[in-house]
């Protein structure tokens, strides 16, 4: 976490954190330079809109969802938004298609 001290963080942030996870990532085999925990806290931000998300509760939900850190980021696979496709979702990551 940048060495930054832990933040508090609460059941409720990490929910909103897993449910994001949840639609939006899926496991790969190598770390994805591109799924840093600060970056994708802001995605869950944005994603929810007027919420504050500590990077301490991202990391926890996805401690808890199986996702683990290498060299900063994380084996996460995400679906970027496509060019002129779902522009009215807030977030650069759409989520996966059901079964994906």
């Amino acid at each position: 976490m940048s060495g930054a001290k832990s933040q508090p963080f609460t059941e409720e942030q990490v929910a909103l954190c897993r449910e994001w996870i949840a639609l939006h990532a899926r496991d790969r085999v190598t770390p994805n330079r591109k799924a840093f925990p600060y970056h994708l806290k802001h995605e869950v931000e944005r994603w929810r809109g007027s919420v504050y998300i500590p990077e301490s509760a991202f990391l926890e939900a996805a401690m808890r969802a199986g996702f683990q850190l290498k060299f900063g980021c994380y084996r996460m696979m995400l679906k970027p938004r496509s060019a002129g496709a779902h522009e009215y979702y807030p977030t650069r990551w759409v989520p996966w298609e059901a079964g994906q």
